[in-house]
């Protein structure tokens, strides 16, 4: 389990808040910034830098400055998105946690974690979709919003712990059909 000490003051705030009495978290973590993304920003930055060195003026250090802080932009912009997400699991349901301007609190209690499906990346790392909103645009295109646990560390590992807690719900329905 990742240490509490690195997620910040106001996201254990919101949790607590959100937890109820007999709740208890099981695992916690933000989102793992995944820099095959802007890989590609990257590449054409160099390239783009390597094209300059054509033009006399533009020198090799002016270059070189250039491409690291645009290396630099790129890897600490991804950091500090993926700060501002909490994914939680309880004993009772799973939460997202998520600050733009203001904060945004999704709980999926087990019976809305029945069909869970999952997306392995690199590493580990991957995706654990359940829920997708299905919308269409004024241009009548199709457009797809998905909510879930997005580039989890250990991935399998925390679908199998969302999948115990989503088979505790079932195991409950059969409990009460048998009385």
């Amino acid at each position: 389990m990742p240490q509490k000490d690195r997620f910040s003051i106001k996201f254990k705030e919101k949790l607590e808040r959100e937890l109820s009495a007999d709740e208890s978290v099981l695992w916690m973590d933000e989102p793992a910034p995944i820099f095959a993304k802007n890989l590609f920003l990257i590449i054409v930055s160099v390239a783009f830098l390597f094209s300059l060195f054509a033009i006399d003026s533009f020198n090799a250090w002016t270059a070189s400055l250039f491409a690291i802080i645009i290396v630099a932009v790129i890897i600490l912009g991804s950091k500090v998105r993926f700060k501002k997400t909490l994914y939680v699991i309880t004993n009772k349901r799973a939460i997202i946690i998520q600050k733009a301007k203001t904060y945004t609190i999704r709980s999926y209690p087990p019976h809305l974690l029945q069909f869970i499906y999952l997306t392995e990346k690199q590493m580990g790392i991957g995706d654990l979709i359940f829920e997708e909103n299905i919308s269409v645009t004024p241009s009548r295109s199709r457009k797809v919003q998905q909510f879930g646990f997005l580039n989890v560390r250990k991935v399998k590992l925390v679908e199998q712990m969302l999948r115990s807690l989503a088979a505790q719900e079932s195991s409950n329905k059969i409990a009460l059909f048998d009385d």
